[in-house]
Formats: C-alpha cells, sequence, structure tokens
C-alpha cells in the first residue's frame, strides 16, 4: 500500500517537474522570440537630391524607406537636413533619429551643378534598436578637393550590446572617374582598418559609382585589404541611367552602390524597381527614375 505521504510527495515531485518544464517552455519562447527581434536589416539609399524632386518624390521616399523595415538606412543625396529629419520622425516614429555630415550647408559645391544645394549624406536608424555612441565625418575621401564628399562614421550600440560601425559614402560619379574613386577607396581604408582593430562589426555602404571593371578590381582590393565581406558583389544593377545606344537613348541597370559588412549576410538584393521591372527596362526607365531616384535601394539581412 501506498502511504498518505508517499502520494503526497509524488505529487509535488509531479508538480515540480510540471513547473520546470513549463519555465523551460518559457525560456526557449523568449530565446527565439529575442533571436527574431534581434535579426538585422541593413539597406542604403541614394534618394537623388531629395527633396528637390517635390511632394512625391518624398511621399514615395518614406512609403519605400517604410517597406524596407531596415533598422538602419545609409542615406545619399538629402539636400535637406533638417527637413529629412523631421519627416522621418512624423513618417516613421518619433524615436527615429538621422545624423548627417558635419559638412556646413553651401560649403561643398556640387560636383555636377554649382548652383545645386549641398548634397548631404549621413545614417538614419530606429532609436528603440540603436543608440548613437558616436560619430564623425572624414574628409578623407575628399582628396583635399571641396567638391567630393566626405565620408560619415557612426558608432552605434544595439538593444542586444552589439557594437556597430557605420560608414556612408559617396564617391566622385561619372565613367572617368574611376582613377579618382580608386583613390577614394585607398583613402577609406585606413579608417576601416582602424574601426576593425578597436572591435565590434563594421559596415561600408553608399553610393560608390562604380561604373565599369577597374572599379569593381578596386572595390575587391578594398575588401580584400579590410578583411571585409563584399557582400552587394553579385547584385545585377541598383540604379539606372539612359544612355545613348545606335542613336537612340535607352534606361539601362547599373551596380553603382555596395555594402560591405564584417560577415556575410544571408540574403543581399536590390529593392524598388530594380526588383520588380529588372534591369534592362527597355525605352523608358520606371517611373520611379523620374518620381523618386535614379537609384534603388538595397538591402541586407543578417
Amino acid at each position: 500500500m501506498t502511504s498518505d505521504g508517499d502520494a503526497s510527495r509524488k505529487n509535488e515531485t509531479t508538480r515540480t517537474l510540471w513547473l520546470v518544464l513549463a519555465l523551460l517552455v518559457l525560456l526557449v519562447l523568449a530565446l527565439l522570440s529575442r533571436c527574431e527581434r534581434q535579426a538585422l536589416r541593413v539597406a542604403s539609399f541614394n534618394i537623388e537630391t531629395y527633396p528637390q524632386k517635390g511632394a512625391e518624390q518624398e511621399r514615395w521616399a518614406f512609403a519605400t524607406l517604410e517597406s524596407l523595415d531596415a533598422s538602419i538606412v545609409a542615406l545619399q543625396e538629402i539636400t535637406d537636413p533638417e527637413g529629412f529629419a523631421a519627416q522621418a520622425r512624423r513618417q516613421l516614429g518619433p524615436r527615429w533619429e538621422v545624423v548627417f555630415d558635419r559638412v556646413p550647408r553651401g560649403e561643398r559645391e556640387s560636383e555636377l551643378d554649382p548652383a545645386m544645394p549641398t548634397l548631404h549624406l549621413g545614417v538614419l536608424f530606429d532609436g528603440r534598436r540603436w543608440t548613437r555612441i558616436a560619430d564623425w565625418t572624414h574628409a578623407a575621401t575628399q582628396l583635399g578637393n571641396p567638391r567630393l564628399r566626405p565620408t560619415v562614421e557612426v558608432q552605434l550600440r544595439g538593444e542586444d550590446d552589439r557594437e556597430l560601425r557605420v560608414f556612408v559614402v559617396h564617391f566622385k560619379a561619372g565613367g572617368d572617374g574611376a582613377p579618382i574613386r580608386a583613390r577614394q577607396l585607398e583613402a577609406l581604408a585606413p579608417l576601416v582598418e582602424r574601426a576593425r582593430a578597436e572591435g565590434g562589426e563594421v559596415m561600408v555602404m553608399g553610393d560608390f559609382n562604380s561604373t565599369g571593371e577597374r572599379d569593381r578590381e578596386a572595390l575587391a582590393a578594398f575588401a580584400a585589404r579590410t578583411g571585409l565581406d563584399w557582400s552587394s558583389r553579385e547584385l545585377a544593377c541598383t540604379a539606372y541611367w539612359r544612355p545613348e545606344r545606335d542613336g537612340k537613348r535607352r534606361c539601362e541597370g547599373s551596380a553603382l552602390d555596395h555594402l560591405f559588412a564584417s560577415r556575410p549576410p544571408k540574403t543581399m538584393e536590390a529593392k524598388g524597381p530594380c526588383e520588380s521591372v529588372g534591369c534592362e527596362p527597355g525605352d523608358r526607365c520606371p517611373l520611379f527614375y523620374d518620381e523618386v531616384s535614379d537609384h534603388c535601394p538595397i538591402l541586407g539581412q543578417w
């Protein structure tokens, strides 16, 4: 026969086992939830001379940013930094922050049009997930020429305590600019090497204006020197242009935008019309080209 005391101890042991099992299940669910929450999505987007194209550009640019679902976005060609920051808080949420280069407005002349407002670059990030530790504007990539653009570096700390250094660039444009772009990469490399030596993850992204094979050779050399993964290497196109072929203008894609990272992403994509229309639209470029930007956003996920 089983005594009342034995039965009581058995019931107590069973309850304890069930409690431990329930706690383990909750712990596993919490860990899975945290892993999902910490999935990292990072983008780069050259929003052509924002907001110079008008209200439609502003509307579609922020709709595009929202659709990316990225917690960090490298920005290029912003002509109204204060207006962009205010619009980001309105459209994306009050905790979103943006850090732009510290070049005073009007100090750096447009490379293409002296009448064009200064084209700023920066880092947009979700303040619920990231805290800015520090930021720097590096003149090294200007090569002593005020018409070239500096590099922005932002040091962020994530809610999971990971540290990330984000570098944003916008190199010289034009098919004949490859030698200068190679020098800009050479000037950028020591900055990245220093950041890597200090610890944490590093990402370098933006509009590299890589128009040909010479550029790609320089990008490969940069990746090898810094030890970064050239995450965007396989992207077929990230922007559109309209060259004249046999007396007719056609819309063609080109891979101008890139992302380098400490570790390879799970996925790397060109979004917007580069995804939905492709790299050879034909006689006409997508409406996005006219209304928003000649560049598509690129998106990596880790």
